[in-house]
C-alpha cells in the first residue's frame, strides 16, 4: 500500500504477487473477506495512478490530526479477517487460546 502511494507503477509484473495473494484468499476465505481483499487490491492499483506523496504528506497521513488523516485502507480487511478467524475458532470448538492454557 505504501509503495503505491510513493511510486508510480513502472512494471506491471510488480503486481503479480499481489494478484496471486488475492487468488489464494479466494480459495480459502469467505465472500466477505474476498470482497475486502479485492477492495484493498483496487485501492493499491489506484494508488499507483495518483501523484506520489511527499515525505511530509506521509507524515501528515500517519500522525497528523485525526480529522485530516486518510482512512486506513486495510482496516476493513483486517476487521473481516478477525471476524472470520473467530467464527472458524467457534466452529471448530477449539480456540487457539485453549491450547495454550495449562490443565487444572
Amino acid at each position: 500500500m505504501i509503495d503505491s502511494l510513493a511510486h508510480s507503477l513502472d512494471r506491471m509484473e510488480g503486481l503479480v504477487p499481489l494478484y496471486a495473494l488475492v487468488g489464494r484468499i479466494r480459495l480459502s476465505s469467505s465472500e466477505t473477506v474476498v470482497t475486502a481483499a479485492e477492495k484493498v487490491l483496487a485501492e493499491i492499483v489506484a494508488g499507483y495512478a495518483r501523484p506520489n506523496l511527499t515525505a511530509p504528506q506521509f507524515q501528515e497521513m500517519a500522525i497528523g490530526p485525526r480529522d485530516q488523516r486518510q482512512a486506513d485502507p486495510l482496516a476493513e480487511f483486517s476487521r473481516v479477517c478477525r471476524e472470520e478467524l473467530r467464527a472458524l475458532g467457534a466452529r471448530e470448538n477449539f480456540p487457539r487460546t485453549r491450547k495454550q492454557q495449562s490443565p487444572q
